[in-house]
């Protein structure tokens, strides 16, 4: 009896990992998360294509903010209907390259990004204001990390 329901456990995982239904953290070893990459990696971020987990196109990435040696937002570029760009920066902690394929996931849908909070790409926030930290993170539905936000870099593609 105990080895039937091991075995069907086994096998519904198997099938939830193969389908996608598992959440992003449960899948950590088909995947790395962008938040324990350090800037070595920028180069093979920036200009990629971020989809969501059900391979919807979301965005691409427009730019990469370090606070010190580690990935603190990517910065998703949309292109508006008048021609114009946003950027919305989206926190590390949402976000993976998956092994396979090495693309990168988040797991949003397009609608939430589209009523995030986002600039015009010729301005550039001050992310070193804890406020505006806040409402990105609290958006998102995450509590503000600590960092030091006050020394930080923006590389954009």
């Amino acid at each position: 009896m105990k080895g039937d329901l091991w075995a069907w456990s086994i096998l519904l995982v198997v099938i939830a990992l193969l389908s996608g239904t598992l959440p992003i953290e449960a899948r950590e070893n088909t995947s790395t998360a962008v938040q324990t990459m350090s800037s070595d990696s920028i180069d093979s971020l920036l200009g990629k294509e971020v989809m969501n987990p059900k391979g919807a196109r979301l965005a691409h990435i427009g730019g990469v903010l370090l606070s010190g040696n580690r990935i603190a937002y990517l910065v998703l570029n949309i292109a508006e209907e008048n021609g114009s760009w946003r950027c919305i920066p989206v926190p590390a902690s949402l976000a993976v390259v998956r092994r396979s394929d090495n693309s990168v996931i988040v797991d949003l849908e397009k609608r939430t990004l589209s009523e995030a909070p986002a600039y015009p790409i010729q301005d550039r926030p001050d992310f070193a204001d804890p406020e505006y930290n806040r409402e990105i993170h609290s958006y998102y539905g995450e509590s503000l990390p600590e960092r030091d936000m006050d020394s930080y870099i923006l590389i954009r593609r």
